[in-house]
């Protein structure tokens, strides 16, 4: 089983506003290398560069990635939307 992160960071130094980017398993343990090894940026593909300082923290994904996949909704860079059922009729459910 994949497991996923949330990475909340601050936006700004000035700036106390927050974001949040969600990772997989593979991208977090490059993260950990990465700031046990004291590197400031942490740059991965398709995702943003965070500054070191600025990571507010890193917390298990997998609750809120479940409910994503649930909804139908896509993780850019992580998943696509799960095939949900169009219509259910006599004939039995279609899938898109």
């Amino acid at each position: 089983m994949t497991h996923y992160w949330k990475i909340i960071y601050r936006t700004g130094e000035e700036d106390w506003g927050t974001k949040e980017v969600i990772i997989n398993n593979e991208q977090y343990k490059l993260i950990q290398n990465a700031l046990i090894g004291g590197e400031d940026f942490i740059v991965l593909k398709d995702k943003p560069s965070i500054k070191r300082t600025s990571i507010v923290s890193i917390s298990e994904a997998d609750d809120i990635v479940t409910e994503y996949q649930r909804q139908g909704l896509k993780i850019d860079g992580l998943l696509e939307p799960v095939n949900k059922p169009l219509e259910i009729g006599s004939k039995g459910v279609r899938i898109s």
